[in-house]
């Protein structure tokens, strides 16, 4: 049944819940051509989680995010906080109790580059010191946790699981797909591809002294800024090791493959299968 929200009819409020760093700002950049999703202030209002997401998005209720017109049919939430469980506690707990009516859109991407992904973009952060094998960035890959969490309190129906891989090779087949789970009777079409956003590179020296420094250097040439940021700054990716990967593999198996057989996604193209289960 629709709820009746701000004087208007809406569908279904709709999460993007995730995984971070798995394509949700490109499926966000899609799905703001449709004319019937309210967009919130921000794309990740976090309003539902308890240590994400700036106090001021928090303040009111929920719909406070949303300027809702006549012709929207659906609000549409991409916190990535959502699904950073142990980390945030709570979440499907709090929408559950919050009575909306959710429909929930999850992507998943090889576990391995999705760390790789979150460590780099997170080198931006001086106060982040988390190691790329962490269990933080370990659960947010073991993709089974997060959405066993929301299973508790909702229906495997009301989730929506899209691959990373479907999106960066054919974004019409996955936009379709939402359109589809949504009940929307917006037609797509896909006039321009957009890009998946690419981490950039950091590096937290350059950071540092920038910082230090407050931009008392504005004086000095580009030219001769980017010979020392080239130089003495390098920005390398930074990636698995073999050994790194073993330890995150043996720590993902278990519940990668009860989440590929559940939520049929194809984890075996990760190296997760019954037959080359690794021990250390």
């Amino acid at each position: 049944m629709d709820i009746k929200l701000n004087q208007q009819y809406i569908k279904y409020n709709v999460f993007l819940i995730g995984a971070m760093k798995c394509g949700t700002s490109t499926i966000f950049k899609y799905l703001q051509q449709n004319p019937q999703i309210c967009m919130p202030i921000i794309k990740e209002p976090e309003y539902f989680s308890k240590t994400l997401g700036h106090s001021k998005y928090k303040d009111g209720a929920y719909l406070d995010l949303f300027t809702i017109q006549p012709q929207h049919k659906y609000t549409f939430d991409g916190s990535t906080g959502y699904s950073k469980f142990p980390l945030e506690k709570g979440v499907p707990k709090r929408i559950f109790e919050a009575n909306l009516n959710p429909k929930f859109i999850y992507i998943v991407r090889n576990p391995f580059d999705r760390i790789e992904s979150h460590y780099n973009y997170m080198q931006k952060d001086l106060g982040w010191k988390n190691t790329m094998t962490s269990d933080h960035l370990i659960n947010i890959s073991n993709y089974q946790l997060q959405l066993k969490e929301y299973l508790k309190f909702f229906k495997k129906a009301d989730i929506l699981v899209l691959d990373f891989d479907e999106l960066r090779s054919d974004p019409e087949k996955t936009i379709t797909k939402i359109h589809t789970f949504l009940e929307s009777d917006h037609r797509f079409e896909l006039t321009e591809k957009i890009q998946n956003n690419k981490t950039k590179l950091v590096n937290k020296n350059e950071i540092r002294l920038k910082k230090q420094l407050n931009g008392k250097l504005k004086w000095i040439p580009k030219p001769i800024k980017d010979f020392f940021r080239n130089r003495l700054f390098l920005k390398r990716k930074k990636t698995l090791t073999s050994k790194q990967k073993l330890k995150i593999k043996n720590a993902l198996q278990e519940d990668l493959l009860k989440f590929g057989a559940e939520f049929n996604i194809n984890v075996e193209k990760w190296g997760f299968s019954l037959n080359n289960h690794s021990k250390t």
